[in-house]
């Protein structure tokens, strides 16, 4: 942690550009103050304004704060927005929106509500079907806190809309398969990148995550919510991803105004502000983008979700590649090709699962 020391616990500059252990000149290891390691040993959060400033001890600053300036995927490393789930009873159902909603802004991605989904049902459901399982995968095999907490609060968004009679059936139960998984990876990741004390802190991770997942499906149903201050999204039969692009946004409201039938009832509000997804972006580019042709609204999203999978493989590659590589000095363990295949290869590989995790440690 020394390296960490060195350097990050300077007041960034204006237009600085962060180059680690060149940018700003670190400080000699024996002379930077040990706040990683006082954090670290003594259990204390860095989300505080606790630490002294280097050249000035009067002056504290949030060294969390300090960290996710310079490095912004640190955010969500200290397990904040999980810790919503791994209580007695999950959160009320605004908190998992507000989770939901932070994390997709962050990854840049945006889901399919009910009515652009059930129009693309009825032009092809296979494609349809694809298009989720390439979410549900790119959820599941990129074992970062962030893809995790939205896994968690998806899950219990689901079971909350629509609790199936059978938990194993629809979305919920697909949902909180893939959240077993996900956190199953997680510890897996964690294993393998070699963090310290996993002995003590794997049993009781797993044991919660475990909890979480069967409390959000017998109590997440019963979950309140200020219906003044939260519209929830509404995806209740399929979970859809694609990258937040204009394009794909023109493909959505095309889908969705194909639903606007007789035959179906009106569209519930959408994602943004409440509006209806025919206000959402003006209908002239929606027509000049796709010509008023859902089916080519359908080609189009289904090849924008394929693209999901390898952007958050992608992006998890580079945080947990670059920890190692920057960190230690060595080259990362977790690979490509540990996790490409998705679920189902990583199952040929190992029957680890969430709920063996402590055996394994024990």
């Amino acid at each position: 942690m020394g390296t960490l020391n060195a350097q990050l616990l300077f007041r960034p500059s204006p237009h600085e550009h962060f180059v680690f252990g060149k940018n700003p000149p670190p400080l000699p290891e024996r002379l930077a103050p040990r706040y990683f390691e006082r954090a670290y040993v003594q259990g204390n959060s860095p989300d505080g304004d606790y630490a002294s400033e280097i050249y000035d001890a009067k002056e504290k600053f949030n060294l969390y704060d300090r960290v996710t300036e310079r490095v912004p995927e640190s955010r969500y490393w200290l397990l904040r927005e999980i810790q919503h789930f791994l209580t007695a009873d999950p959160p009320s159902i605004d908190v998992s929106v507000r989770v939901i909603r932070t994390l997709l802004a962050d990854l840049n991605l945006v889901f399919l509500e009910r009515d652009a989904v059930e129009a693309w049902s009825r032009f092809d459901d296979e494609s349809l079907s694809q298009a989720e399982r390439d979410s549900l995968d790119a959820l599941t095999e990129t074992p970062l806190p962030g893809h995790l907490s939205l896994v968690f609060a998806l899950s219990h968004l689901a079971a909350w809309m629509e609790p199936p009679r059978d938990p194993l059936e629809g979305l919920t139960g697909l949902l909180q398969s893939s959240t077993m998984d996900a956190a199953t990876l997680f510890i897996k990741m964690l294993r393998t990148q070699g963090f310290e004390d996993l002995d003590d802190i794997i049993p009781p991770l797993s044991k919660a995550f475990l909890d979480a997942t069967e409390s959000i499906d017998t109590l997440g149903p019963r979950s309140v919510t200020d219906a003044a201050a939260t519209l929830p999204p509404d995806f209740v039969h399929h979970l859809v991803l694609v990258p937040d692009t204009p394009a794909n946004r023109s493909a959505i409201v095309c889908l969705a105004s194909a639903r606007e039938d007789p035959r179906f009832e009106s569209p519930r509000p959408g994602w943004a502000g409440g509006e209806s997804a025919s206000r959402l972006f003006d209908c002239t580019a929606q027509t000049a983008a796709h010509g008023s042709d859902p089916q080519q609204a359908v080609s189009s999203l289904l090849s924008a979700s394929a693209e999901v999978p390898q952007l958050l493989r992608t992006r998890a590659l580079r945080i947990l590649g670059g920890y190692k590589g920057m960190l230690r000095g060595t080259y990362p363990v977790f690979t490509d090709s540990w996790i490409e295949g998705g679920p189902e290869r990583r199952a040929q590989n190992g029957n680890e699962s969430l709920r063996t995790f402590p055996a394994i440690v024990a």
